[in-house]
């Protein structure tokens, strides 16, 4: 399992800034594409783009190389952002490998296309409260934003259990990562791909 576990990440930074991470898309349709390109998988995708990409651009011309087939039979989009600020969405729907710039990815669909919105209304109000913050924002207030959308804040269907189990802070510039586990924002690690000696240090102690 330990060896294969690098072949199965769900979000990742690597060291020249590159920002990856799986989200579910708003329906349950699988991508299975099927041409002469080689195959990946959603997480096998991630772990290619960390290793060989630097930037967006560079993350999508190599997508562009490969047939995309759905991990755990879901519909999933992926989030790739780098150190200069671009972020973009990649959607796949009816097979077709789409891309649009855009800032904040919750799990609806972004593109233009036929399935635009196509999701949960939860996923909406957590957009739009994502939406509404402004100006710059330091990885303290970025920690905020993310517990202002965990599922703590949601009222739980009949009979269901939701909790946001991760949420991770990316800092490009320093090569390093806060992750907070189970909806608790007070405690956390930080990862640094910088700093060998204390890859990992306990924040909130």
């Amino acid at each position: 399992q330990t060896l294969a576990a690098i072949y199965v990440p769900l979000d990742g930074m690597n060291e020249m800034g590159l920002m990856v991470a799986d989200l579910m898309a708003g329906d349950d349709e699988e991508t299975h594409q099927n041409t002469d390109k080689a195959d990946l998988t959603t997480t096998t995708a991630i772990r290619l783009l960390l290793d060989k990409a630097a930037n967006v651009d560079e993350a999508v011309e190599l997508l562009k190389k490969y047939d995309m087939n759905s991990s755990i039979g879901s519909a999933h989009h992926l989030s790739i952002a780098d150190a200069t600020g671009k972020s973009v969405v990649v959607e796949y729907v009816n097979g077709e490998m789409l891309v649009t710039e855009t800032k904040i990815v919750t799990n609806h669909y972004l593109t233009d296309c036929g399935k635009k919105g196509v999701g949960s209304e939860q996923s909406h109000l957590r957009f739009d409260t994502l939406a509404a913050y402004s100006g710059p924002a330091g990885a303290t207030d970025v920690r905020d934003m993310l517990e202002s959308v965990a599922q703590k804040n949601y009222p739980q269907t009949e009979g269901s259990y939701e909790k946001t189990m991760w949420s991770l802070v990316y800092c490009p510039e320093a090569g390093w990562a806060e992750f907070y586990f189970a909806e608790n924002y007070q405690d956390g690690y930080r990862l640094s791909l910088r700093d060998a000696e204390s890859f990992v240090e306990k924040m909130g102690e």
